[in-house]
């Protein structure tokens, strides 16, 4: 055990001290949400904050390139936490000439609305509305990434200079991007028990004209010898076409949404793009929504559109989405850190969890000292604390910030006799219940 010169029991009463440990382990129980990448923060944190267990990162990574899958999982395990930094990977190599070009989508199905009665054809419209309203946010999100003159140049050395292709694609790309925005308001409008997603038309019309703006001053700035124009005639054109006689709704069907998609992938020179499906356990409460998803995704699923559908185990079923067929590859969570199954797993165990700690102390500490061993003395009673878990990491940091109180009422009421404990003590871990 490295030496310490720092003691438990001083920080017991220490406010920034106790609001930063509650923030280290507290956050561990809250689901990330898309919205939190906005500013690439939060993926930052969860870089630091990661610990790879047995490949899992960079097997997804990988696998996603190319083929579908399955993650598997209790709640807590790390399914969200995985896809987030998967979807950052491959969207951060995006125009890497050194890389295949995958782009990666995701798709919260806690955020799908549905009426209570209806029937295949009705849910195929509002599965297509969903998947084309996140499309088309998070594919602006992506591309407003080119306004940076490095990925700039990196996007335009795909077309191996030629200028005008270059041009056309770019303008066919943005023109598509609100053409797809333009089907999902239309659709949100049509289906009056969906609210209108979460960003509106107007503001989507601003960032399309804001990206274009940017565009066009990084190509100047690139001497791509070219500029485009996207003038409002051409978006006016678009909405009144797909309105005409409710031609947006031809649009809202399970073909429809796959030619767009390719229609994307060819604009953009890209080789694929991946679907994360997160949360398929929320739509478990009416067996008929999975069936339904499972059937559209059944019929668009194929290359070059991929899909990883996070799972937790006995929370329903994939139907007609075969396992080692449809999904060739399965990452099972549960079994990552199994603590009794041999001797290895239990050395792989303890240290995941140590390094979980030390990660999340040195991200909220600005102190080297404040560290597994500011909390335990031994490994009998770390270990006792990570076989109560059994292996699952929210519950592990929901049950370390119990023992973490357990010792400040300990520490601030009156002392029995003999030597107080300046450690989380065995009687500590043996007394938290597990929070599920």
């Amino acid at each position: 055990m490295s030496k310490n010169s720092l003691e438990l029991k001083d920080f017991v009463n220490d406010p920034t001290f106790i609001e930063n440990m509650n923030r280290a382990f507290s956050d561990l129980r809250a689901d990330y949400e898309l919205s939190m990448d906005s500013t690439c923060e939060k993926i930052n944190e969860l870089k630091s904050l990661h610990v790879d267990v047995k490949n899992h990162l960079s097997d997804l990574t990988s696998w996603s390139r190319n083929s579908s899958g399955v993650i598997s999982g209790l709640r807590g395990t790390g399914k969200t936490h995985l896809f987030m930094l998967a979807r950052s990977a491959l969207n951060s190599t995006l125009w890497d000439a050194e890389k295949s070009h995958n782009l990666c989508i995701y798709l919260n199905l806690k955020r799908l609305c549905l009426p209570e009665q209806f029937d295949s054809d009705l849910f195929n419209r509002i599965f297509s509305v969903f998947i084309y309203d996140e499309v088309s946010k998070q594919l602006l999100q992506i591309l407003s990434g080119l306004s940076e003159e490095n990925k700039l140049k990196q996007f335009l050395s795909m077309f191996n200079t030629q200028k005008r292709k270059v041009k056309e694609n770019l303008e066919k790309a943005i023109l598509s991007l609100y053409e797809i925005k333009q089907i999902a308001y239309n659709g949100n409008e049509r289906f009056s028990e969906l609210s209108t997603g979460s960003l509106e038309t107007e503001s989507y019309d601003h960032l399309l004209d804001e990206f274009s703006t940017q565009l066009n001053e990084s190509l100047t700035l690139t001497d791509a010898g070219f500029s485009f124009d996207i003038n409002a005639s051409s978006l006016e054109e678009i909405s009144e076409r797909l309105k005409t006689n409710n031609t947006y709704m031809q649009y809202l069907n399970v073909q429809s949404v796959r030619n767009q998609l390719n229609s994307i992938i060819s604009f953009l020179k890209i080789d694929s793009i991946t679907f994360y499906v997160d949360e398929w356990e929320k739509i478990s409460y009416n067996p008929e929504i999975q069936k339904h998803a499972a059937f559209f995704i059944d019929r668009i699923i194929d290359t070059p559109l991929y899909f990883w559908i996070s799972v937790v185990p006995y929370r329903g079923y994939l139907y007609n989405l075969d396992n080692g067929a449809d999904l060739q590859h399965q990452i099972n969570l549960d079994d990552s850190l199994i603590f009794e199954a041999s001797p290895t797993d239990k050395v792989l165990c303890m240290n995941y969890f140590k390094e979980l700690i030390n990660n999340r102390l040195d991200y909220y500490f600005d102190n080297p000292q404040i560290n597994f061993h500011l909390l335990f003395n031994n490994d009998a009673n770390f270990e006792k604390l990570v076989l109560a878990s059994m292996g699952n990491t929210r519950d592990f940091g929901t049950m370390l910030l119990k023992c973490w109180s357990e010792f400040q009422s300990y520490r601030n009421s009156p002392l029995v006799q003999g030597r107080p404990f300046k450690y989380i003590s065995l009687q500590m871990v043996t007394s938290v219940k597990v929070l599920v």
